[in-house]
């Protein structure tokens, strides 16, 4: 019986310290470390597709100057294209987009591209521990639960061995009065 209740007693010190040190280590390292790891991550993630984005363009543009090297006229497919220049079709009418439909697809762009973003950014719920009352509320219920679990489950209780009953014989070097 005795050695069973030790060990719940030692499961609950460790379930309760492990609370309490987790809680007070997370409230002193959400700011800075955790906050600027999820950024770190963001800004990786963000400069991989860059590079993605990069090595498309080079395969892109190596096509491109080999279907050049074997077909000279595509050139100036390519420049109306690239340059913007009018085709010069003769009595063909392009349709062309006005500044007010311009303007609309590119605020809807620049919208989407800001959502996009926002789900991308740290986690909602360092967002929360990161407030100010969020850590002070974290640091003290840490401390809370690592001075109740030092409390109620620390070491044993110690048994002292029962004193003696003085003697009555004198120890040597005593005299008896």
């Amino acid at each position: 019986m005795a050695k069973g209740s030790a060990i719940l007693r030692y499961l609950l010190f460790c379930i309760f310290f492990t609370a309490g040190a987790g809680a007070v280590a997370l409230s002193i390292l959400i700011d800075p470390e955790i906050s600027n790891y999820y950024q770190s991550r963001l800004q990786l993630r963000q400069v991989e597709e860059g590079n993605v984005r990069v090595k498309r363009l080079i395969a892109q543009y190596d096509a491109q100057i080999q279907q050049i090297e074997m077909d000279p006229n595509l050139l100036g497919k390519l420049q109306r294209f690239t340059f913007g220049h009018e085709p010069d079709l003769d009595g063909a009418i392009l349709p062309k987009a006005s500044e007010e439909e311009l303007a609309a697809a590119k605020t809807a762009l620049f919208a989407e591209l800001n959502n996009q973003k926002g789900a991308r950014l740290v986690p909602q719920w360092v967002h929360r521990c990161a407030r100010t009352n969020n850590r002070r509320v974290l640091f003290v219920s840490g401390c809370g639960l690592l001075v109740i679990t030092f409390i109620f489950f620390g070491a044993p209780r110690r048994h002292r061995p029962p004193r003696r009953k003085p003697d009555e014989t004198p120890l040597p070097g005593r005299l008896k009065m």
